[in-house]
């Protein structure tokens, strides 16, 4: 069997992967990500950056890069809720365009004092971010980037750390030696099952949204936005007693992410993906199917430990979200950040290497925070309340309607100003 030394074997290369990668590369220690899959995604997934990872991307000298990704520079990233989306507004929270952001010139709803950095969150998919991340590792002449290979074995063999690795296409086995390993390998994670390490928390949780099995359609409309009838938004919520949905904004030109919660029962086959969306926005549209994608919604998930001995997790690997708050992606950054210059130390000679416990007791914390946040988020729009006649003409709907739109400016405020959250990053047991 061929092998190949290092000191650090990454696993999995997605976001945490590979910014693990960026920040061993940048301090000249040697890497090697392991990621079965040749490409980056191809189907719309995490949609939001937060300040603090911006800050992270800015110190590696990309954040421009990335804040020019996604919606045009003048198109508002706005959240809008709605019974259906082609009707009147119960609510807006209002964020600033991509342009105003890096300018700094207007805040919308933020406001400007709350939100002390250069680096406002952005609103961008995570299948545009990867390719940059993919070049930035690809900088480093200590990085080596294996796409199209997958792990197969991991151990921790006491002197350091053995992965037996098959390639995807006609290949043979073959492995690395190293000092660590590092699995940000997602939720079905080699390196997690092989430490023997389980998630805790809630694993299922039911709502009338975001609780469950959902499906992400992705469409493509050229008329949706006329169709639509108001200023455009980064997120549009259809809020009724109906069919709810959220779409997304891909590209504030034609493409969009619609995400419906299959009911008890029911399965992605039995879904027509133009009828949802036809409900959802309330009013005919073009729609053109590009693919569907099912989820769970629910998850509020952190494994009891985020390593041993030679093997960590990170990513996915080490806690799953309900997406509500946009705070999975995110908390995967700084985990790799924690992790990098930890790993770097400690491999340069410039730390003991009990400096790598402090990996755990400073990020599984902040991971429990993290998706608690998630957690409330989800039941703040998935049981929200709404009245059975809703949609229908007269005083009482009409009522009912601005009551609906008071609490939802409640909680878009709750889960979108958050500069708390994104900077308030904080280690207070730490060794």
């Amino acid at each position: 069997m061929n092998t190949v030394e290092t000191d650090v074997v990454i696993v999995g290369g997605g976001p945490a992967g590979l910014m693990l990668a960026i920040e061993l590369g940048c301090r000249g220690v040697a890497c090697l990500l392991l990621e079965e899959d040749r490409d980056p995604p191809d189907f719309p997934k995490a949609n939001a950056t937060s300040a603090r990872t911006m800050e992270h991307y800015r110190r590696r000298g990309f954040a421009a890069d990335v804040r020019a990704l996604g919606l045009p520079p003048d198109y508002p990233q706005d959240l809008v809720y709605c019974t259906r989306l082609a009707k009147a507004e119960l609510t807006r929270f209002r964020v600033p365009s991509r342009a105003q952001a890096a300018s700094r010139s207007a805040f919308g709803d933020y406001g400007e004092a709350s939100w002390p950095t250069p680096e406002l969150p952005h609103r961008a998919q995570q299948m545009y971010i990867e390719p940059i991340l993919r070049r930035e590792a690809a900088k480093y002449t200590s990085v080596d980037l294996r796409f199209g290979h997958r792990a197969v074995r991991v151990a921790d063999v006491g002197d350091g750390v053995e992965v037996d690795v098959m390639p995807e296409s006609d290949g043979d086995l073959w492995r690395v030696n190293a000092r660590y390993v590092v699995g940000c390998d997602g939720p079905r994670s080699l390196v997690r099952k092989t430490l023997g390490i389980q998630y805790e928390g809630q694993g299922g949780e039911k709502r009338d949204f975001f609780g469950g099995q959902m499906l992400s359609i992705y469409f493509r409309s050229g008329d949706l936005y006329d169709v639509l009838g108001k200023e455009k938004a980064w997120q549009y919520w259809a809020v009724n007693g109906g069919q709810r949905g959220l779409l997304i904004a891909i590209d504030g030109v034609d493409h969009f992410l619609l995400a419906v919660q299959l009911q008890e029962g029911e399965q992605p086959g039995d879904i027509d993906p133009a009828a949802a969306a036809l409900a959802v926005v309330g009013a005919p549209h073009e729609f053109r199917l590009i693919g569907m994608m099912p989820w769970i919604a629910g998850y509020t998930l952190v494994a009891t430990r985020l390593g041993a001995g030679r093997m960590f997790l990170a990513g996915d690997a080490a806690h799953l979200f309900t997406p509500t708050g946009g705070m999975g992606y995110n908390t995967s950054i700084d985990d790799a950040v924690n992790l990098g210059w930890k790993l770097a130390a400690v491999l340069q000679g410039s730390a003991p290497a009990d400096l790598l416990d402090s990996y755990d007791s400073e990020r599984r914390p902040m991971a429990v925070r993290n998706t608690a946040f998630a957690r409330r988020m989800a039941d703040s729009i998935g049981n929200i309340p709404i009245v059975r006649d809703l949609e229908a003409e007269g005083a009482n709907s009409d009522a009912a309607r601005a009551e609906l739109g008071r609490a939802l400016a409640v909680h878009v405020a709750n889960e979108f100003n958050i500069p708390g959250l994104q900077l308030g990053v904080c280690y207070l047991d730490s060794p």
